[in-house]
């Protein structure tokens, strides 16, 4: 494959995924589970990388991917950075934050108003619940969609 064939499918690609991250949140998400997944390789390159994710449970009791940032660090500025494109996107109704606490995602959780400011830290859990649902007494449902490309 030519390279200017695989920079072309790379634009096409790139543009889905835009679209995805960019697109209008619906509806409201009680429970948000952020987290950073570590990544040694990304678009080819070897080298760690850090991708912020938000994982929001309905109403409806679905989990849905509500957002994903490659290349933030898990500070204050980068969890402000995404939490307000969350909010702007319309991310609303959160009531609980799901997380590993981390202090620069705490304070950026309060500074954009997106859960209750009483939101203490024994409000705040172990994100490895998670991934461990067996350990959870009413997982919630699967997922209906997932994003384009990843």
């Amino acid at each position: 494959m030519s390279s200017s064939t695989v920079s072309r499918l790379n634009q096409k690609i790139y543009r889905h995924i835009e679209a995805w991250r960019n697109r209008e949140i619906r509806g409201e998400f009680p429970y948000v589970y952020l987290g950073v997944v570590l990544k040694r390789s990304w678009a080819g390159e070897v080298r760690k990388i850090s991708v912020l994710v938000d994982i929001g449970v309905g109403t409806d009791g679905f989990r849905q991917i509500l957002g994903a940032a490659e290349g933030q660090k898990e500070d204050l500025e980068g969890w402000r950075g995404f939490l307000r494109h969350l909010k702007d996107r319309g991310l609303k109704g959160v009531r609980l934050i799901i997380s590993d606490a981390c202090r620069g995602l705490v304070v950026a959780a309060r500074l954009r108003h997106i859960a209750s400011t009483k939101c203490g830290k024994r409000r705040y859990l172990v994100m490895d619940t998670l991934l461990n649902p067996a350990k959870q007494e009413a997982a919630p449902k699967q997922s209906r969609s997932e994003p384009p490309g990843l």
